[in-house]
């Protein structure tokens, strides 16, 4: 393979891993996941997600 074919297999495998998150972030909106969307809209206290913890979490 020489680097344009590796260039553009590198950039299919991007693209298709982009795809991917899209879509799982996609489904994980429509299903709503009930347990932290209610306890944040009632005001209850809610751990915060891998990314929103930080270095200290």
């Amino acid at each position: 393979m020489n680097s344009i074919a590796m260039r553009r297999a590198r950039q299919a495998a991007r693209r298709r891993t982009l795809q991917l998150l899209a879509l799982r972030r996609a489904e994980a909106a429509v299903r709503g996941r009930p347990g932290r969307l209610t306890a944040t809209m009632t005001g209850g206290q809610v751990r915060p997600g891998r990314r929103e913890a930080g270095t200290e979490g």
